[in-house]
């Protein structure tokens, strides 16, 4: 007996289980592998397009002893990682890196933070832009050293740690101490006992720096504990060089001269009572040996010098007012000269100048007689006169003026007269011209005119030609050009073809191409038509290439004046068609302008980036396929 089956319920619409049909399983996987695998391209394209920021500053630094042996003076330095330049935007230490620093690309840039205290941690952050707009702010903290300033415990308390020495008992109440090579004893702390019995710490600062002390508490009682603040000790120099000093007689003619400062050195002149007093000073960290010699003096000599009237004035005069000419010898440091007119005479005198003297009896004075009648010149130069029709287009030159001649004009009833007028001080020879007439022409001018001339389209070999022969009627010489050209236009386009300058008559004869016409070297052969392109080999009519010359029936004929002369586009004949031959003209054919490709723009990665999101979007294409396809079965 057979056993009965049960029978299975239709699929519903999309139901996932139900029985693929053939083949379909394989097709879903591999379209499903397919779409992993090109998103995954696509994405990881994209990301190497993806920009990386590493904008930093590196912050470090370094302490030396302070001037005041207490504290540390930081140098931080601060380096720039990037190829462009950085701005200081914030600063947690203003007075040290300022806002608005700038660090130059891949630079380091230091700066100095005085009188830090030692043992205590400093921290400078700072926030900057670089010039691409990036941000980023770094910090540091760094702590100069207890011991930079040397031993005895260093910082402000020196017997903190107590630990510098330690006396016993039979070496009660008082120690002497002596410094090491190079240092010197600064400030010292002494502990006798108990600070609640009044015994405690004491600190004392020499007043000035010593290689030795001895040290003791008030108290009187044993020292228990002490320790010592050193400073480097001045470094031992020799006075390198000495003044030199000159004097004469006079005042404030002595001369001292100092050797040059140096590092270790500074040199110092003064005047006190009659002296000059010069020394020299060692610098900051150095001192002179005791026996050194540092001071000098020098006497100063102000008696009045004995001087000889050196050098005489000079005088020349001739007829005429004011040319008289005195030339003094040039000033001295011992001498002054000045001169001055009295009554018709020049008066010099030479003067002694303070400190100095002339010998009794020298010559100091100088008189000399001025001579003023006028002075008889020639008249040097004529005036120009030019004149043609029309007004106000006379020309009239007059010679320049001279130191003894000037020159007017003026207009009297239409006539120019000129005059020549000798200077004050001066006079012409009896009976030279003086005074000239010139009559005035304002009689109206022949306008200049270029009828006659004409401009004819001609066809020759097949090309277009334009023969012209232009004429220029100027009786009176007004056109104000010779240069001659053709100018076409039909209100949207506008070309001008040069035809060349008219010879000394007013004529100019030839011919030239039609706009967009051209012919071979052999000036014959015609290779070009306006409103024709070659495309391919074939001639095809287009818009561009002066297509709309053909259509002008008149142009400009432009020498200054100008003349609108008739012209047509030649007609063809049997024996000459203005146009490519008609057995390599294309049918029916017009060429478009050939294009350009678009400009690239953007980033470096554009390319790439649009390549990726094209991948992208064929595996979500894909993808969207896949599914629908599910769907419908």
């Amino acid at each position: 007996m057979s056993t009965p089956r049960a029978a299975s319920a239709p699929a519903a619409p999309g139901d996932l289980g139900a029985r693929p049909r053939p083949g379909s399983r394989f097709f879903r996987r591999f379209a499903a592998a397919l779409t992993t695998i090109v998103l995954g391209t696509g994405l990881a394209v994209a990301g190497v397009a993806a920009p990386a920021s590493a904008h930093h500053n590196t912050i470090t630094a370094d302490a030396v002893c302070a001037t005041d042996g207490k504290t540390a003076d930081i140098t931080w330095s601060v380096t720039n990682s990037e190829n462009r330049t950085e701005t200081i935007t914030a600063s947690s230490l203003e007075k040290v890196v300022p806002e608005g620093t700038k660090i130059s690309e891949k630079a380091t840039s230091t700066f100095v933070q005085k009188n830090a205290k030692v043992g205590i941690a400093q921290t400078l952050t700072l926030w900057a832009e670089w010039s691409n707009g990036q941000t980023k702010n770094d910090s540091f903290s760094y702590t100069p050293s207890s011991d930079l300033c040397g031993g005895g415990g260093g910082g402000d308390k020196v017997c903190d740690p107590l630990d510098t020495g330690h006396l016993k008992a039979d070496n009660a109440v008082s120690y002497p101490i002596t410094a090491p090579e190079g240092k010197l004893i600064a400030e010292v702390c002494v502990k006798a006992g108990s600070t609640k019995q009044g015994n405690g710490p004491e600190y004392t600062t020499l007043p000035t720096p010593s290689a030795t002390t001895t040290i003791a508490h008030s108290s009187g009682k044993q020292i228990s504990h002490y320790s010592v603040r050193y400073v480097n000790a001045p470094k031992v120099i020799e006075v390198v060089g000495a003044p030199s000093y000159s004097d004469t007689c006079g005042p404030d003619n002595e001369k001292v001269e100092l050797p040059a400062e140096t590092d270790t050195v500074d040199w110092e002149q003064v005047e006190a009572d009659g002296k000059w007093v010069v020394t020299a000073t060692a610098k900051s960290g150095y001192v002179f040996p005791d026996e050194a010699k540092t001071s000098w003096e020098f006497p100063i000599d102000d008696v009045p010098c004995v001087i000889l009237v050196e050098g005489a004035p000079s005088f020349t005069d001739t007829c005429g007012p004011d040319n008289e000419k005195v030339e003094l010898p040039a000033d001295t440091d011992t001498i002054a000269w000045t001169k001055a007119e009295v009554d018709g005479t020049w008066i010099v005198t030479a003067t002694a100048q303070d400190g100095s003297v002339f010998p009794e009896g020298a010559s100091v004075s100088w008189s000399f007689t001025i001579n003023d009648a006028p002075c008889l010149i020639e008249l040097v130069g004529t005036p120009t006169f030019e004149d043609s029709c029309g007004p106000d287009n006379e020309k009239l030159d007059l010679p320049a003026d001279t130191d003894t001649i000037a020159w007017t004009k003026a207009e009297v009833d239409g006539t120019w007269i000129v005059t020549a007028t000798a200077d004050s001080g001066f006079t012409f020879p009896e009976g030279t011209t003086i005074e000239w007439e010139y009559l005035l022409d304002d009689q109206e001018c022949a306008e200049p005119s270029l009828a006659g001339s004409t401009m004819t389209g001609v066809c020759r070999a097949d090309a277009p030609w334009i023969v012209f022969d232009i004429v220029l009627a100027d009786p009176d010489g007004q056109a104000s050009s010779g240069d001659a050209s053709l100018v076409f236009s039909d209100g949207e386009h506008i070309e001008t073809i040069g035809l060349g300058e008219l010879d000394e008559s007013g004529a100019l004869e030839g011919e030239v191409l039609w706009p967009g016409a051209s012919v071979a070297d052999d000036g014959v052969t015609p290779i070009g038509w306006p409103g024709w392109e070659q495309v391919d080999g074939e001639w095809v009519e287009t818009e561009g290439n002066f297509a709309w010359t053909r259509d002008v029936t008149s142009v400009l004929l432009v020498v200054n004046p100008d003349l609108e002369v008739a012209i047509t586009y030649p007609v063809a004949t049997p024996d000459c068609v203005a146009a490519p031959p008609r057995d390599v003209v294309a049918s029916g054919a017009v060429s478009a302008p050939s294009g350009t490709g678009l400009a690239s723009t953007g980033f470096a990665g554009t390319t790439i980036a649009i390549v990726a999101g094209v991948i992208v979007m064929a595996g979500i294409a894909l993808l969207v396929i896949t599914r629908v396809r599910r769907a419908r079965r």
